[in-house]
């Protein structure tokens, strides 16, 4: 999975690329700046992966950055945690038809309800929510990573919002 990962980044490192040429050809500084920020970002990225690879394979002399489940791998944290707890069966329910429905409103908005002038917003919505769901379950769950019902509540609230917000 962390391959998936130094692609995408690598990807983002061409178009980051021809970014710098192209606001280096207008002398757009504003461009400039926002590619000079995306690279910053890019390497601290693949620091971050690099540093999983690391610890993951137990490799380097590093041990987990802190005890408990914020130390491990996020292979680690999504087959033993993630899909093991009620509050993260709701939230990868949540966001597998966040997803589905983000490809339905690009492709057929009539087909699951929505009208075509507001698909392609909604269509970014179901797409970024999972992200954000992924944080909010986090935070709400965390340090611990107990079930109880207002856990539940609470996760089952923020899988469903983005529904909310496109068919009120």
């Amino acid at each position: 999975m962390r391959i998936l990962g130094f692609i995408g980044i690598f990807l983002l490192l061409c178009i980051n690329i021809f970014g710098f040429y192209f606001a280096a050809q207008a002398r757009d500084w504003k461009g400039l700046f926002l590619m000079l920020f995306m690279a910053g970002l890019l390497f601290v990225f693949t620091r971050t992966l690099w540093r999983g690879r690391q610890l993951s394979q137990g490799r380097g002399g590093v041990g987990p950055l802190v005890d408990g489940w914020g130390g491990q791998s996020v292979k680690v944290f999504f087959t033993d945690q993630v899909a093991k707890s009620s509050e993260g069966r709701i939230f990868l329910a949540g966001a597998c038809c966040s997803l589905i429905y983000a490809v339905l409103s690009w492709l057929s908005p009539s087909s699951i309800g929505l009208q075509s002038g507001k698909s392609s917003g909604l269509a970014v919505l179901f797409v970024m929510w999972p992200v954000l769901a992924f944080t909010l379950y986090v935070k709400v769950c965390a340090p611990d990573f107990r079930t109880t019902l207002l856990r539940i509540i609470i996760t089952t609230c923020v899988a469903t919002i983005p529904f909310y917000i496109a068919y009120r």
